[in-house]
């Protein structure tokens, strides 16, 4: 039995919970402001609603985006679609930068 080698690229974590957080923290101090003055409350609420779903569309975006090789195919998992494309498809690889943690995580150990 041969080994087979996958390459799993996904977004850094650490960046996208930063800017998760920063959002957050934009949200609370604009329906803050908008509670300490003199709007009405119902405006809170239509500022925080859509902004609350867009802050949990992201953080979902940012735990389930990846992109697979595998010996045979190219898989592009988003938060709604998922992509398969045969390898002989790929026409380039243009740059790749990868970053290998210092100390392999237990699921990278397991595969």
């Amino acid at each position: 039995m041969h080994d087979v080698q996958v390459l799993v690229l996904r977004p850094a974590l650490t960046k996208g919970l930063a800017v998760l957080a920063a959002a957050i923290v934009a949200t609370a101090g604009i329906v803050a402001a908008i509670l300490a003055g003199d709007a009405p409350p119902v405006f809170a609420l239509i500022v925080g609603v859509p902004f609350a779903a867009l802050i949990l569309l992201a953080l979902g975006a940012l735990l389930r985006t990846r992109i697979t090789l595998t010996p045979d195919e190219l898989i592009e998992q988003g938060l709604f679609s998922r992509k398969r494309r045969p390898r002989t498809q790929i026409a380039e690889v243009l740059q790749a930068a990868i970053i290998v943690p210092k100390e392999p995580t237990a699921r990278a150990c397991s595969s």
